[in-house]
């Protein structure tokens, strides 16, 4: 049985018995053609029903240490914080939310309750996936964080999921910046307008935008030269790499978009190692790289 039969077995365990028995079939070693077609579509329908289980199904995506006793943050005056980006499965209500919502732990057991909440800076109507936890708790390259609680109701904008009672681990300071997820956007409303894809760039026409999501606000000035703008590989379905001719929603938030010229479906992303800066300004260290969601 190959890795990512096993990796997808343990994923689905429980939920569908043909599923196991047909893996437990091609793990055997059968080798009859009938028997191969019937493992790979059944294998296909669980994917799919795992994958719109998944997409309904609330969830936290991420939590990164990515701010270190930075002054002039949204909070308590501007005075020395920490900071723990969250991202969330799905867009929030922008109103309502408090800093006692939260609950941070730290590894040594203790648990903080941040000083603010906020969306700023990751304002936009399709960025209000992320919430910005100020205060103080502890040192980046000293004290690690273990997790944060949701411990209060924070709805979904469609009013259809509450992320109360989840909790997600603390990417550590000391990481860098990472991705967090890739998903396309449709073009109204993202290009041509400030701060969005332009809608041409080199003589060429934006033909489709990928925003990603990064662990932190991204701190760079995201050049655009074309050895930078090479540095983003993003995989289409012809089999091609295509990389973006220009950057969208540059803003100094943990979102920017890919404006890609190809027409063909653009199906991952990948981000060479030392191109995008965290907050406190850590490259990432290695090739970043996610499925694009939708």
């Amino acid at each position: 049985m190959s890795n990512n039969h096993s990796k997808f077995r343990r994923r689905v365990f429980g939920s569908s018995l043909v599923v196991l028995i047909a893996l437990d079939a091609a793990a055997s070693g059968c080798s009859a053609s009938a028997d191969n077609d019937e493992v790979e579509n059944e294998l296909r329908v669980a994917r799919l029903t795992q994958t719109a289980a998944d997409a309904a199904t609330p969830a936290l995506l991420a939590a990164t240490f990515g701010i270190d006793d930075v002054s002039g943050l949204p909070c308590k005056g501007g005075a020395p914080l920490d900071g723990v980006p969250v991202v969330f499965s799905t867009t929030l209500r922008q109103s309502g939310v408090q800093p006692s919502d939260f609950e941070i732990v730290r590894k040594d057991g203790t648990r903080v309750t941040p000083q603010c909440a906020t969306f700023f800076p990751a304002t936009d109507a399709d960025e209000a996936r992320t919430i910005l936890l100020l205060g103080s708790f502890g040192s980046g390259t000293k004290d690690d964080l273990l997790k944060v609680n949701i411990v209060g109701s924070i709805p979904s904008a469609d009013g259809q999921a509450d992320f109360k009672g989840l909790s997600v681990g603390v990417v550590p300071y000391a990481q860098g910046q990472h991705l967090v997820y890739a998903r396309r956007q449709t073009l109204s409303g993202n290009v041509g307008g400030s701060d969005q894809c332009p809608t041409q760039a080199g003589g060429k026409t934006i033909q489709q935008v990928i925003q990603l999501s990064f662990g932190s606000n991204a701190g760079n000035s995201f050049p655009t030269d074309t050895s930078y703008l090479a540095r983003f590989n993003v995989k289409l379905s012809d089999g091609t790499v295509a990389h973006p001719i220009a950057f969208g929603d540059t803003t100094i938030d943990n979102y920017l978009e890919l404006c890609i010229a190809q027409t063909s479906a653009a199906t991952s992303v990948s981000i060479e190692p030392q191109t995008v800066a965290d907050a406190s300004g850590q490259l990432n260290g290695e090739v970043l790289s996610r499925t694009l969601e939708n």
